[in-house]
């Protein structure tokens, strides 16, 4: 999850990203909203001030 997330972030595709981890586009695209998720919880745990709604 963390090296799909990685890689997209530094402007790869989807399907670039699936084919360099051997994976599943929609199995990239997964990982990708589930680091997403994990990561807007953490940040709201963190920051509870700056929660946006």
């Amino acid at each position: 999850m963390r090296h799909a997330y990685l890689l997209k972030h530094a402007h790869h595709s989807t399907s670039e990203i699936a084919e360099k981890l051997n994976l599943a586009e929609q199995t990239v695209s997964n990982h990708i909203c589930e680091a997403m998720r994990r990561i807007r919880k953490r940040l709201s745990e963190k920051f509870p001030e700056r929660l946006i709604n």
